[in-house]
């Protein structure tokens, strides 16, 4: 698939055949957040449940990170994006007790990256089907993503920093 343009500022993009979906966020503001997480929302509920939803949120472009952080109210682990996503996140799992999730946050190498880096420890997952980590390079990120496809790798239930 090619890149979508969801709002100005942030693409989507279906990689590894359609097995995870990549958001590539290069501005964001109030008005991009809601219809961005709508879209990510109408995904997760549209994935088949007999595999894993693995998604990439990319906001390695300059100037992205902190704001990032600042409009998810530092939860930059929130599948959801916006807390009432992330509520219906949270249905959908006690819904399919199979199905599981795998986001990988990607954040600039520079300074405001590496603020929103350390705010990330704070942060917990809601829940032990979602696995999540942040790199600070996309291709680690979707070599993390990529290994869910080999049997029993979905195990990382509190989070990392890679």
């Amino acid at each position: 698939m090619a890149s979508e343009i969801i709002v100005p500022g942030i693409t989507r993009e279906l990689l590894s055949d359609g097995r995870i979906v990549s958001y590539t966020l290069t501005s964001l503001s109030v008005n991009t957040l809601y219809p961005w997480s709508t879209v990510i929302l109408s995904s997760i509920e549209a994935w088949p449940k007999d595999r894993p939803y693995l998604a990439l949120h990319d906001a390695s472009a300059k100037g992205v990170s902190v704001p990032l952080m600042g409009l998810m109210g530092s939860d930059l682990l929130n599948v959801g994006v916006t807390h009432t996503a992330q509520q219906r996140v949270r249905d959908l799992l006690e819904t399919h007790p199979q199905f599981r999730i795998r986001l990988a946050v990607v954040l600039s190498g520079k300074i405001s990256g590496q603020f929103a880096f350390s705010r990330f420890r704070k942060t917990t997952p809601l829940n032990d089907r979602i696995e999540t980590a942040v790199f600070i390079s996309r291709q680690r990120a979707l070599e993390w993503l990529q290994r869910a496809f080999e049997p029993n790798t979905l195990e990382n239930p509190k989070g990392s920093v890679l």
